[in-house]
């Protein structure tokens, strides 16, 4: 008899209850494109939040960063890092991501190369340590995918 209650209890409570659900996958369509300028004015508005932009991408020995000619100051340029775990992802994803890239600027000296992309990722920051290259960055756009990437025409001198 006591085992029949239980079962009994045990079917009411369970009645209502709804199974936990799961994140869903965000789809190309559900991720929201935002202006890069907006992106570094308002970065609380993004922050840790999957966005697609549109920016030049710049990269040489030294450091990468991203920034749009509509708001090219220092303070708006946003270091690029990988939004990856695991050390097999971040592998593909970086040969993914520099291999996109690798469209050389002719007007420095040494090998720099500019790019204009559009990315997936997430803002990070601001950070006071900073990011990239002896640490001037405030924020970091961690890059998950890559969606396009096209050669920057010749600057002009």
């Amino acid at each position: 008899m006591t085992w029949l209650i239980v079962a009994t209890l045990f079917c009411v409570h369970s009645v209502g209850q709804t199974p936990k659900a799961k994140s869903p996958t965000p789809t190309p369509e559900s991720i929201p494109t935002v202006d890069f300028c907006d992106l570094t004015v308002h970065p609380k508005r993004y922050s840790r939040k999957l966005v697609r932009i549109k920016a030049t991408y710049v990269w040489w020995w030294e450091s990468s960063y991203l920034y749009s000619s509509e708001c090219e100051t220092d303070g708006k340029k946003i270091h690029n890092g990988l939004d990856c775990s695991g050390d097999a992802k971040c592998e593909r994803l970086s040969k993914e991501v520099y291999d996109h890239f690798k469209y050389e600027r002719e007007n420095v000296i040494g090998p720099a190369y500019r790019s204009v992309v559009t990315l997936v990722g997430r803002l990070v920051g601001p950070n006071k340590r900073g990011f990239g290259h002896l640490n001037s960055f405030k924020f970091e756009f961690r890059i998950r995918e890559v969606e396009s990437a096209s050669k920057v025409e010749k600057l002009r001198p």
